[in-house]
């Protein structure tokens, strides 16, 4: 690239998965996308956020991760990937457990935390995911 050039993203429609998976009898309809911007664009460097969302029987979910967009974190968007998916995972688990109410009743009364047990949950599950990855994906000389 001369630097005259200027690399659009992508249009919108591209960047919708289609795979959602939603519980059939939800009451709710659930969409997110995540859209590359220009300086990444600019620069060559993938788009580093990610979303993902879920709408169950009596939920919705949208999880949306912040990449670091810094040259040092070169797999911000693979861990950015991973922390949408890891937050998906737990928190449809404990609503399918007993509903999304019991879940923030639970959470309301409870004096230790349940929600920073979950939000700990969440984290020791990604550091895991990224830690896998890492293994199966050495770093490259490219990278």
């Amino acid at each position: 690239m001369t630097g005259k050039e200027r690399v659009r993203p992508r249009p919108l429609m591209e960047f919708m998965d289609g795979t959602m998976v939603d519980d059939p009898q939800s009451q709710y309809t659930t969409a997110c996308c995540s859209l590359m911007g220009l300086h990444h664009a600019d620069q060559g460097i993938p788009c580093q956020d990610n979303s993902g969302c879920y709408s169950g029987r009596d939920y919705s979910i949208v999880v949306v991760s912040d990449g670091h967009s810094d040259h040092h974190c070169f797999r911000s968007d693979i861990g950015s990937t991973i922390a949408v998916a890891t937050t998906l995972e737990a928190l449809r688990s404990k609503f399918d457990d007993g509903g999304l109410r019991s879940f923030l009743d639970d959470a309301q009364c409870d004096s230790e935390g349940q929600m920073d047990v979950l939000w700990k949950e969440i984290l020791i599950a990604w550091k895991m995911r990224v830690k896998e990855y890492d293994n199966s994906h050495p770093v490259t000389d490219d990278e």
